[in-house]
């Protein structure tokens, strides 16, 4: 018998036992028991954790849904404070903070801060003990209402990605809690950065590597339509971020598998991040 889809199996919810038009409580409860089902069957699921070579660069999310989502996201706050996500991966990192309970998180580019204070209370939210730590070259650009309202678990640091090894020492790396997770939001000097988390990150750690998707600034026009008099203007290879990310999983095989149950949780690759949530297994 053919093996049944993901997105068969999430699409067989509404296809099937809700049914509510009569009003029958019972039908709810169906419904719930699917959907425990279903989130259940999707964690554990054999195939989802996938070599990047299976995958393809692509994404259910038209250009156009794009164009829309990105000018929100250059928008949004977390109290006053520029966010820079978009709406699919706001929801996927609160997914993902509960299911996978990081204890340290390491992001790379920090601009307003908006992300950082996000990630240290939505943790605090959730109940979960995590320490961040946001580095980014030139912390000048962080608002000043973060010193407000920052919460106790979130660190800022300036440094160079290009020298991560001084920004994050051996000394201090020994000591982080795992799992820990790296988000690289400066795409400066990935590749190296890659590889130095590799020297001390272990099975259960994660590698997020955001903007991965080919619909980058210049083709999607990064929603710079509401702001004219800043152009469209990106001299980064859309593709660049994700051959970085598969020549080093090619690099480390067998070590590092995409989590399709992030990628894919809204349909194939719909975020920003395509094939960017990355689980090192071994």
């Amino acid at each position: 018998a053919r093996n049944t889809t993901k997105m068969e199996t999430k699409t067989s919810i509404v296809q099937e036992g809700f049914n509510v038009a009569n009003n029958d409580p019972n039908d709810y409860r169906v419904f719930k028991d699917k959907v425990e089902g279903v989130l259940t069957t999707l964690l554990h699921s054999a195939d989802r954790f996938q070599p990047i070579t299976k995958r393809e660069d692509k994404s259910v999310l038209p250009l156009e849904v794009v164009k829309g989502e990105t000018q929100g996201k250059l928008l949004t706050t977390h109290k006053g404070v520029f966010l820079m996500k978009g709406p699919h991966d706001i929801a996927l990192y609160h997914q993902f903070l509960w299911h996978v309970k990081p204890a340290t998180i390491i992001e790379l580019g920090v601009f307003h801060g908006g992300s950082a204070i996000w990630f240290g209370d939505t943790a605090k939210q959730l109940g979960i003990e995590c320490r961040v730590f946001a580095i980014d070259i030139d912390l000048s650009l962080v608002s000043e209402k973060v010193h407000l309202v920052k919460p106790d678990n979130v660190t800022f640091l300036e440094g160079d990605c290009f020298k991560i090894e001084q920004v994050l020492t051996r000394e201090m790396v020994s000591k982080f809690a795992h799992p820990i997770v790296l988000i690289d939001d400066a795409h400066a000097n990935s590749p190296g950065v890659m590889q130095y988390f590799h020297s001390f990150s272990k099975p259960g750690d994660y590698i997020i590597i955001e903007d991965t998707s080919f619909l980058n600034p210049t083709t999607n026009g990064m929603g710079l339509d509401l702001f004219p008099e800043l152009g469209c203007q990106h001299p980064q290879n859309p593709a660049a971020k994700m051959n970085e990310l598969r020549k080093f999983m090619e690099q480390n095989e067998g070590k590092y598998l995409v989590d399709t149950f992030f990628t894919d949780f809204y349909g194939y690759n719909a975020t920003y991040n395509w094939n960017g949530f990355i689980k090192r297994v071994a």
